[in-house]
């Protein structure tokens, strides 16, 4: 796994560097994922289908998994996260709409849940459209398509909530432990201190030596006190937010003119050196996963714009509409974020052979490229229950 230096000065620092510094998680439903997205300016709203390809599974639990995510596909909104295999391998997550104004996260590529957690939000969920979609074989392997309208106040409203779980109580007391510290004695380090350590730190080699955790730099180490308080005043205010303006999605980080700086040139080294381990890792089957995962990293890096202004203030800002298939542009990789271990050679269950066995459609017409096509023409078709289950139904492990 890609050993990516972990910024974090409180949350909204960690967020700086939105996932530069992530925890990809290593690998059992798996699959091949490709997202897309319109936007339609004169009603506000976005389009987003998800297709999976080669879908696999490793046990019954798995296969079970898999039939309830399908029977619940009137309230499954997915893509929560558009981008495909790569922002998945880095999320994880789509969404069941629980109630009006609740949902429960949902892994679907991870083992299937022995527990649900039903949470609130103030995003009018029924305003979402579904676009419940069906299985389908292509070239003698399954393949799933999942789609939703969402009206950009249900976007804002979202954004507004990962704001704030961002810049809660936790960021102002960061950074007073930090102020704290200088007061009493504490060192401070320098942005070029910072870089050469971080860029240290990205490999794909496990036997790439780590910072020793005691002389580690942290980026708090770094900013001025100017920055730290201003970042502190404006999560009080609550005016540290993500904000959208029609496809493009930004932060305003309010630093001085040095630390803008400072943030923006780490974040293009660690991209460059990120895309260099890539480009020198050896392929062998235990680097594999690590070095397609990192290739993720690097095309997410390349996608997020981070422009640090003249006069101070760092911005981080990305277009949904690009960022989608910028994303899936060359090879789709597997998404399988399982701990579950099949070593052992086990068979793996055969899925288009249980789905005919629970009585569910499986077209044996469709391709992922005709999908597609419909998706962008608009005529793409809906697959709605016709006896919808109660949201969550046999979503959680049965126990024993």
């Amino acid at each position: 796994m890609a050993r990516l230096h972990n910024l974090r000065a409180g949350r909204v620092l960690a967020m700086a560097a939105i996932a530069a510094a992530v925890a990809l998680v290593a690998s059992c439903i798996s699959a091949q994922e490709r997202d897309y997205v319109k936007y339609d300016a004169g009603k506000d709203e976005f389009h987003m289908l998800m297709v999976l390809t080669d879908i696999r599974a490793t046990d019954q639990d798995d296969l079970d998994y898999l039939a309830a995510l399908y029977n619940n596909r009137d309230n499954w909104l997915a893509p929560a996260v558009p981008g495909g295999a790569d922002t998945m391998a880095m999320a994880g997550w789509t969404i069941l709409r629980a109630g009006e104004g609740t949902f429960t996260p949902l892994n679907i590529f991870a083992s299937r849940p022995t527990t649900m957690e039903t949470l609130p939000t103030a995003a009018k969920l029924s305003s979402v459209t579904v676009l419940p979609g069906t299985f389908f074989v292509e070239g003698g392997k399954v393949g799933y398509y999942q789609g939703m309208t969402v009206p950009g106040a249900v976007i804002d409203a979202g954004l507004k909530e990962f704001s704030k779980s961002l810049t809660d109580t936790d960021l102002p007391t960061a950074i007073d432990a930090e102020l704290k510290r200088r007061a009493d004695g504490g060192a401070t380090a320098t942005w070029a201190q910072l870089k050469e350590q971080t860029l240290q730190n990205i490999s794909i080699e496990t036997a790439t030596a780590t910072t020793d955790p005691a002389s580690k730099i942290d980026p708090a180490m770094v900013m001025s006190a100017e920055s730290l308080k201003a970042v502190e005043a404006a999560a009080k205010a609550g005016t540290l937010a993500f904000k959208r303006d029609k496809t493009v999605v930004a932060l305003t980080l309010p630093l001085t003119a040095q630390d803008s700086a400072g943030m923006a040139d780490l974040w293009q080294a660690m991209i460059a050196k990120t895309a260099q381990v890539v480009k020198d890792a050896k392929a062998t089957p235990e680097n594999q996963e690590k070095i397609d995962q990192s290739k993720g990293v690097v095309k997410a890096g390349q996608l997020i714009k981070v422009v640090a202004a003249p006069a101070g203030g760092l911005t981080l800002s990305l277009d949904l509409l690009t960022f989608a298939p910028g994303m899936g542009k060359g090879d789709v990789a597997r998404v399988d974020l399982n701990d579950k271990d099949n070593s052992a050679g086990a068979t793996a269950p055969d899925v288009a052979a249980f789905l005919k066995e629970k009585g569910i459609p499986l077209d044996t017409t469709l391709t992922a490229a005709a999908i597609a096509r419909d998706f962008d023409a608009g005529t793409l078709k809906a697959h709605p229950s016709a006896t919808p289950v109660k949201p969550g139904e046999g979503i959680v492990k049965p126990a024993g």
